[in-house]
């Protein structure tokens, strides 16, 4: 079940409509993601409180729901599949990502506007790197986990969006009207470019094009490309260089600049579709740079991060491989 079909069979069940999945499939759904039960609630007391204005005709979920995609969806954020898939389950330490081709997430865009009045809000709740239009002509690659909220009228008022959590890539379209995006205290103001932003345990940002204006703390910092900048309650720092492999791997390609070695693994297992687990504690300030790798194998991948950092990786299933040990020579 994907955030549209919850969404209609929840206002079937509200309609009194026949619902094509079960109370046990609908309550799964929920235990999976929490956040679109929330919405569902929310949802749910709406229609409530407005049924006294209900009239005695049957509701049509389909026929609503196919409306409101062509009377909205098109004009604020359209979903595009970024990549095809590739097999294998992949999971690696505490984030999950599938570089996957994805359906177009308008269950969850239709509930966002329909319970919001001062923005939209998207979720992307899959194990796929998500990329959005918006209105501007800019576009957002949403990475698993990820959350935004749009504000209305953007792209005519305003170009406003709130980085709620998780880790974006913008490419901001060059206008007059500036660019803003909101991170807990935070401001980025940009009128055209291309930066990654991730709200984590700290906040970072990769600037690859252009410049950007970043307000933190009573303080502006001005950033130009191939700077970096990371905010934590210690303060902000702000550097020279960045990972731009990244722009790669949102293109299905694999490669790697100064890439930190946790982040290596977590790539390799996005591109070939398998699972690394690791007995040991990757150190932070090992990095890996290669050229762009279209037909090197997993196999001589590994074999050359085991000469390179003195490590031992064994492949424990098809699917599955074991970081035992690594060492810093």
């Amino acid at each position: 079940m994907d955030n549209s079909a919850y969404i209609k069979n929840l206002i079937r069940g509200l309609s009194n409509e026949s619902s094509e999945l079960s109370k046990e499939e609908m309550e799964r759904f929920e235990a999976l993601y929490p956040n679109q039960k929330e919405e569902g609630d929310k949802l749910s007391e709406i229609w409530e409180l407005t049924s006294r204005y209900k009239s005695s005709a049957t509701f049509d979920a389909d026929s609503a729901f196919a409306k409101f995609k062509n009377n909205n969806l098109s004009e604020v954020s359209n979903t595009v599949p970024v990549v095809r898939p590739k097999k294998g389950r992949v999971v690696f330490f505490r984030r999950r990502m599938v570089l996957t081709a994805v359906a177009a997430c308008f269950g969850l865009l239709f509930a966002s506007m329909f319970l919001f009045n001062n923005s939209t809000s998207l979720y992307n709740s899959s194990d796929a790197i998500q990329q959005h239009l918006l209105a501007d002509g800019s576009s957002l690659h949403l990475m698993p986990g990820a959350s935004i909220a749009i504000a209305n009228e953007f792209g005519e008022n305003n170009r406003e969006i709130t980085l709620k959590s998780g880790e974006v890539l913008f490419d901001v379209k060059k206008s007059t009207l500036p660019f803003e995006v909101d991170i807990r205290n935070s401001e980025i103001r940009v009128t055209g470019t291309q930066f990654l932003v991730s709200n984590a345990d700290q906040i970072s940002v990769d600037l690859y094009e252009g410049s950007i204006d970043y307000f933190a703390q009573g303080k502006k910092y001005a950033l130009v490309a191939g700077m970096s900048l990371q905010e934590s309650s210690q303060g902000v720092s702000v550097s020279q260089g960045n990972d731009a492999s990244i722009l790669d791997l949102v293109n299905n390609k694999l490669s790697f600049d100064k890439t930190p070695l946790n982040e290596v693994f977590e790539r390799l297992s996005l591109f070939y579709g398998v699972e690394f687990e690791s007995k040991v504690d990757i150190p932070q300030d090992i990095h890996f740079t290669s050229i762009l790798l279209e037909d090197a194998s997993l196999k001589s991948i590994l074999e050359t991060l085991e000469v390179s950092f003195g490590a031992d990786i064994e492949q424990i299933s098809d699917k599955k491989y074991q970081i035992q040990s690594i060492s810093q020579n």
